[in-house]
């Protein structure tokens, strides 16, 4: 079966039908999904745990995004970006001290 016609299917909703142009332009494919299986995802596995964390990472990052520009808009605030970027830290006044 041709890609086109696989990445299509993969699209339809199940119960839906579809057409599809094949490998060339006198193929036609028409189908019906009838089925759908998810495949078993384990979550334990060392890319889904880093998918999550990434998932996680970006919804953060958007959510603090879009609080930062509701402030910058309606109070007119500004925020130093440096302050807020992971491991800035404020140095003790005293360089002899220890860290």
């Amino acid at each position: 079966m041709p890609v086109k016609v696989v990445t299509t299917c993969s699209r339809t909703a199940k119960d839906a039908v579809g057409a599809s142009e094949g490998d060339s332009q006198t193929q036609r494919f028409v189908y019906r999904v009838t089925g759908v299986i998810d495949p078993p995802i384990d979550t334990n596995l060392p890319q889904v745990k880093q998918l999550q964390t990434t998932l996680q990472n970006s919804f953060a990052d958007d959510i603090i995004g879009e609080y930062i520009g509701r402030l910058q808009n309606d109070y007119g605030v500004s925020i130093n970006q440096t302050a807020l970027e992971p491991g800035h830290r404020r140095r003790p006044a005293n360089t002899n001290a220890p860290r």
